[in-house]
């Protein structure tokens, strides 16, 4: 982020800032649904899905 603001034309800034701020909304938003799955299910079976899934990623 620090180096696309360095490149960045200084009157374009804020639309950078506001652009990668808006791009990153997804990233906030898989935290309040990773919540809303816990209180779903439990916290064992919320790390037993992750555990498959890094095992598919291996």
């Amino acid at each position: 982020m620090a180096y696309l603001l360095d490149i960045a034309p200084e009157d374009r800034w804020p639309t950078y800032t506001s652009f990668m701020n808006a791009a990153m909304l997804p990233q906030g938003l898989l935290a309040v649904l990773g919540g809303w799955q816990v209180a779903l299910i439990s916290y064992q079976n919320i790390f037993m899905v992750s555990l498959a899934f890094v095992l598919v990623a291996a």
